[in-house]
Formats: C-alpha cells, sequence, structure tokens
C-alpha cells in the first residue's frame, strides 16, 4: 500500500510541533572560517535543542558530530517534542548532495522509522531539498519496502510506516504534489520488480511471470502480447526453446507496448527472465543456489517499468521484452555440444549450459530488431563478476557499436572511441564510488580470448575483479558467445559481453 505523504512548510522552531513516532532531521555538514569541520549544532537545530533543554547540542559535542554523511544522532524526547523519537541525520557537504543524496536520506529515513516500528514519520528537508520532492518521495517509499508476503507467527510485522510529512524550511510549490505522485508512481515500479525477483521459484515460473505481466498490462493500460512454446517454436526461437526443454514448465516470451500517438521515436528494453537457474546439465554447485530464482531480474525491471512508463506518460513508443525460462537438467535437456539454430539464422554450438542468459536474450534481441527501434537496452544478470567488480549498487554498461548505412564507419569509429575512453576512465578509478575505491584496489586484467562465430569485429566489455577494460575481439558473435572466463582469477572475475 502506497504512503500517504503530505508536503507543508515548516520553520524550525514549528518542527519541535511536528507529531509523528519518528522525527528525522536532515542537516548539512558544518564548517568554520577555514573550511575546517565544525563540531556542535546547526542554527536550524536550536529550537529543537532548547525545547530539549540543550541535551542535543552535549549529545553533538559528545559525539562529535559535524553532519558529515550517515552520521547520526539518536535522542528519545521524553516527552519535551509531539515526537517519540528525534534522529539527526548528516548529510554531508551542501555541494555535494544532490538528488540521489536526497533519495538515499529519505529512504534511509524511513527504514530507521521501520527499524522503530514507526506507524507515522515526520522529516524535516534542509534548504533548497523542497525542489527534489520527487526524488524524496521515491526514496520514501524504496525504504519502507520489505517482502513479507511468506512470513507467519512471529516474525510477520506488526506495524508499518503509513504516513509522513515533508517539512520545507521553504515555500511549498503548487508542483509540489504532482512531483510526490510521480515519485511514488516511479518507485511503486521499483518495488513491483522487487517483488517478483523476491518470489520463489515453486511460485514464478515462466507461465505465472507471463500472467504477472499481463496484469501490470491490464492495470496500467499498455498492451500485451505473450507467446506460447508453441508459438516460440513455430516462430523459430530456437535458442529459448533449447534453455526452457528441461524444464516441465514450458518457457513463455513476454511483450509490452507503449505506443502513443506522434511517438517519433522507438525504445526496445529486453530483460533476461531464467525464472529458476540450476546451470542445467553443467549444474550449478549447491551453495548458492538458491539465489538463483533472482536469475530473472532483468525481466522483472523491464515489466516493472511498463509501470512507470503509463504514469510518466512519454511521447515515445516503448517496448519491454522479457524471454522468461527455467534452466533445469532433464532428460530432454539441451546439453554441451550441442549445436542450435536462433531466430537471427545463426547456428550456436554449446560449450557450457550455464551460460544460458545469451542464448534466450539472443533470440529475444532479434526479435527486438525486427521492431526497428532507435536503441535498444537490454538488463540482464550475466555474470557474479559484475558484483565482486562494482559492489552490489551498481551495474555494468556496455556500450554496443552502431551499425548503418553509408558513413556509419566513421560513426562507429567515433562512437567506439568515446567508449573506450569512459571505460577507460571506469577502469581508473575516477568513475567509481568512493567505497569501492577503497575496497577494490585497481590492477591489470588479463582475459582469455573466447571461441566465438559471427559477424565483424565488436567492442565489448571485459569486466572483472580490478574494473572493466574495453577489448576488440576479432570476430565476436553479437549473441552468440562461447564463454571461457579469465585467466587472473576465474573464482573472482569473468568475461562478460553485452549482447547487441
Amino acid at each position: 500500500m502506497a504512503l500517504e505523504i503530505q508536503v507543508r512548510s515548516a520553520s524550525p522552531s514549528q518542527a519541535v510541533g511536528l507529531a509523528a513516532d519518528v522525527l528525522v532531521v536532515g542537516v548539512y555538514k558544518g564548517s568554520d572560517e577555514k573550511g575546517k569541520a565544525r563540531f556542535g549544532l546547526a542554527t536550524g537545530l536550536k529550537p529543537l535543542d532548547a525545547s530539549l533543554g540543550g541535551a542535543l547540542a552535549k549529545l553533538a559535542q559528545r559525539e562529535e558530530f559535524t553532519g558529515k554523511r550517515d552520521q547520526t544522532l539518536t535522542l528519545s524526547p521524553l516527552g519535551r517534542l509531539s515526537a517519540d523519537k528525534l534522529v539527526v541525520y548528516g548529510l554531508g557537504d551542501r555541494r555535494s548532495t544532490g538528488a540521489g543524496e536526497l533519495r538515499a536520506f529519505a529512504a534511509k529515513a524511513a527504514r530507521i522509522a521501520t527499524g522503530e516500528k514507526a506507524r507515522s514519520l515526520a522529516v524535516v528537508l534542509p534548504a533548497g531539498a523542497e525542489s527534489r520532492l520527487r526524488e524524496i518521495a521515491e526514496g520514501l517509499e524504496l525504504g519502507v519496502y520489505r517482502f513479507t508476503k511468506y512470513l507467519t507467527g512471529d516474525r510477520k510485522p506488526k506495524s508499518e510506516v503509513q504516513s509522513v510529512v515533508l517539512a520545507c524550511s521553504g515555500r511549498v510549490k503548487p508542483s509540489a504534489k504532482t512531483a510526490v505522485r510521480i515519485g511514488q508512481s516511479v518507485a511503486a515500479a521499483v518495488n513491483l520488480s522487487r517483488d517478483l525477483s523476491n518470489e520463489p521459484g515453486n511460485v514464478l515460473y515462466p507461465e505465472s511471470f507471463a500472467a504477472a505481466a499481463e496484469r501490470v498490462a491490464k492495470q496500467s493500460g499498455v498492451k500485451a502480447l505473450v507467446l506460447d512454446f508453441k508459438e516460440i517454436r513455430r516462430r523459430g526461437m530456437k535458442l529459448i526453446d533449447a534453455v526452457g526443454r528441461g524444464s516441465s514448465r514450458e518457457p513463455r516470451l513476454v511483450h509490452l507496448s507503449w505506443t502513443p500517438k506522434g511517438a517519433k521515436r522507438r525504445i526496445v528494453f529486453v530483460g533476461k527472465g531464467i525464472t529458476f537457474d540450476s546451470g542445467g546439465l553443467s549444474i550449478k554447485p549447491a551453495p548458492g543456489m538458491g539465489e538463483m530464482k533472482h536469475d530473472m531480474s532483468g525481466a522483472a525491471n523491464v515489466i516493472a517499468l511498463m509501470s512507470a512508463v503509463a504514469a510518466l506518460k512519454p511521447k515515445v513508443e516503448i517496448h519491454a521484452i522479457a524471454p522468461c525460462a527455467e534452466n533445469m537438467p532433464d532428460g530432454d535437456a539441451y546439453r554441451p555440444g550441442d549445436v542450435w539454430g536462433s531466430l537471427d539464422g545463426k547456428t550456436v554450438e554449446i560449450v557450457n549450459t550455464d551460460a544460458e542468459g545469451r542464448l534466450v536474450l539472443a533470440d529475444a534481441l532479434a526479435y527486438a530488431r525486427a521492431l526497428s527501434p532507435h536503441l535498444i537496452v537490454d538488463n540482464a544478470t550475466l555474470t557474479g563478476a559484475c558484483v565482486v567488480a562494482l559492489g552490489s549498487g551498481r551495474a555494468d554498461v556496455a556500450p554496443a557499436a552502431p551499425r548503418g548505412p553509408a558513413g556509419s564507419d566513421q560513426e562507429r569509429r567515433r562512437r567506439r572511441q568515446a567508449s573506450g575512453r569512459a571505460l577507460r576512465r571506469f577502469d581508473h578509478g575516477r568513475a567509481l564510488p568512493p567505497r569501492v575505491r577503497r575496497r577494490d584496489s585497481l590492477g591489470p586484467l588479463r582475459h582469455r580470448r573466447p571461441r566465438v562465430h559471427g559477424p565483424p569485429e565488436r567492442l565489448v566489455a571485459v569486466e572483472g575483479r580490478y574494473g572493466t577494460r574495453s577489448a576488440h575481439v576479432p570476430r565476436p558473435d553479437r549473441a552468440l558467445l562461447t564463454l571461457k572466463g579469465v585467466t587472473h582469477h576465474p573464482a573472482r572475475s569473468a568475461c562478460y559481453f553485452r549482447l547487441r
């Protein structure tokens, strides 16, 4: 259920009277004339401190509170405020606090309230944050999310945050209500994707995923098309057939579309939908296999995206395509050494049945290409090396070289050079977040060239323990690759090729 979010103007003295189970106050980092960190309270906190008899100032001095990012002070007002719990949250330097930081602050405030078993939350926003109400509403909805569908008994939550008051120091604009509504709609789409990904494999399989996608389409007012196993075979999607034939759960291909009148651009999103990945005959080790229910997260993302698209109503034609299958071992499963055709007309030699993602995506991307889009974006959980290299809060982006008529060679070189520069900046750590830079020392990455068949040279990104580098592989196929790994550290690195 969506939060009830109210936005109101409130001065620092009025914040004392905000009634809520938890009151969270966001403050910027303080500094003196020389730029050094200053301990103590910001001016806006003085009315709260006065109501608390100076207890807040003493706590800030003892904890050496400066307002640096993620620094907190927690205090029980003991009836001196209208709130039952007070949390002062540091946002860091004001100049470096943007939309992303304010979204994260709102999410953390919501999680603090959830941890306190609160039903109501009041958030005092810092100066200037009233222009970022959409991002703050997103953060609140994302922060209160919990997947509790299967919890029973004492584990089932007894309470949840239901209402939030956002107190702004500046004037609230008439557009504030719209900004909050859009933020909640976008966050609801993200949480829908989370719900789909968190469902167990015995509940969410290709057929039930397709049914969920049809429900999203009906609620959002977008068109839906679902191809069953018979139609997949009739259309020649032999790679989806190969991956899904080892399971009693037949594969599906889901296609949702948003086609507004007057749209001049067409974008296609393709998401990998392996609802459970055992590895097939090249079976995965037992530890961690339960997490393979999340191997359909790419498909969940693109289907949930259509919910947000319907809320935002862009003047762009948007398609979401999700090839769904279970990769299971069976007497009819595809085998290492098999050679399969594809919708694209090319053949593929199967070396490892645990490289199923690029197979289903190959047919899905060929299907997407037939729509003649201006842009294709695919979203997939293709390798754990991305998490090792970047952490759980980042995703790798691997651009593809453009194809086209005369003059495209020059454009291809320009795009390739631009992509290479971006990847080099990424590799050197300047584009990495500080936590990743601290955790992972950058160093050399050696990779082994895979066995491939297919079209001319493409720029691919090789990601591993030490970041991502660009590499030219003589003849990498757009989708039909044999993944061989790397020599540097097989347990922590892998070659990763984005399919186009």
